[in-house]
């Protein structure tokens, strides 16, 4: 049944959190990381972020910029030591 008030020690309520100016970089590294380990690579990495259908990497580019983008997914490719390429197959 519908309910017009949220309840906030309802664990199951569904609400979305704003990130603080520090969060930002940290959300930013984050998700990089994470979708690295899935096996994403540098060209779709940068269309994750390119595209507003994914609006949470979408925000954080327009707030931190293309360069600063491409220069963690850089790092963390580097990290991971994988390559920037897309994988055959």
């Amino acid at each position: 049944m519908p309910k017009n008030s949220l309840d906030a020690a309802d664990p199951m309520e569904l609400c979305g959190v704003g990130l603080s100016e520090g969060s930002v970089r940290e959300a930013l590294e984050a998700l990089i990381d994470e979708y690295v380990r899935l096996g994403y690579r540098e060209a779709q990495l940068r269309r994750l972020f390119a595209d507003l259908f994914y609006r949470m990497p979408y925000a954080i580019v327009r707030e931190v910029g293309d360069a600063e983008v491409a220069r963690v997914i850089r790092e963390t490719l580097a990290r991971w030591k994988v390559s920037g390429q897309e994988c055959e197959g």
